[in-house]
C-alpha cells in the first residue's frame, strides 16, 4: 500500500475519533462529559504536532545531508546549470 494512502487512513481514523467525542461532549455522555476541549480534540491535534515534527526531522536530515556531501551539491548544481543553459 502506498503511503499516501496510509496518510489518508490515519487522518480519517482520527477525524473519526474526534468526531465521536465531540458527540459525547455534547450529549452529555459520562464519557466525555468532563473533559475540557482542548482533549476532546486531541487526536486533531496531536496528529498535527507529530506530523509537524516529523516534517522538521526531515528537513534537518535533508539539510544535514547536503551540508555533509558538498561535492554530491556542486555537482546537483553543474547538472542544473547545464539544464538551465541548453534552453
Amino acid at each position: 500500500m502506498p503511503l499516501q494512502e496510509k496518510n489518508n487512513d490515519i487522518v480519517g481514523f482520527s477525524a473519526l475519533i474526534c468526531l465521536v467525542l465531540v458527540g459525547f461532549k455534547l450529549a452529555g455522555s459520562i464519557i466525555a462529559v468532563d473533559w475540557s476541549w482542548w482533549w476532546v480534540f486531541s487526536p486533531v491535534w496531536i496528529y498535527a504536532a507529530l506530523s509537524g515534527i516529523f516534517y522538521c526531522i526531515s528537513v534537518i536530515q535533508k539539510f544535514n545531508r547536503q551540508i555533509s556531501n558538498p561535492q554530491n551539491r556542486i555537482e546537483e548544481n553543474a547538472l542544473d546549470f547545464r539544464k538551465r543553459s541548453q534552453f
